[in-house]
């Protein structure tokens, strides 16, 4: 979890001053919900995503990741069976998988008739 910070802190800096030459984009959000998913008691989920792009030119790089906040009763065990009468709230929180892209667009649609 802190790895993944720190990496994302520490490329800020080169992708800052690669921006003077290309375009530099960061995006975000915020995402809840709450529900009992059948089970007759609720399960609170918030995601808050984070973005950031490098464009220059027809390329362009992303990598993002989002930090989940997930509250709600552990009422099914790891191989997928229901616990009857559900188990104990708990909440779990930490960083996402970490996602990566690099695009190259190969068709100049900015110049077609």
């Amino acid at each position: 979890m802190i790895k993944h910070a720190a990496l994302t802190l520490a490329l800020l800096p080169v992708l800052a001053n690669a921006a003077e030459v290309g375009k530099f984009s960061v995006t975000s959000g915020l995402d809840y919900s709450s529900g009992d998913y059948g089970t007759g008691r609720d399960t609170e989920s918030w995601v808050l995503p984070l973005g950031l792009k490098y464009q220059i030119g027809r390329y362009s790089f992303r990598i993002g990741t989002s930090y989940l906040w997930v509250r709600g009763p552990q009422n099914v065990t790891p191989e997928g069976e229901p616990i009857p009468g559900g188990g104990p709230v708990k909440t779990t929180h930490g960083f996402g998988d970490v996602r990566a892209s690099f695009t190259a667009n190969v068709l100049d649609d900015r110049n077609a008739p």
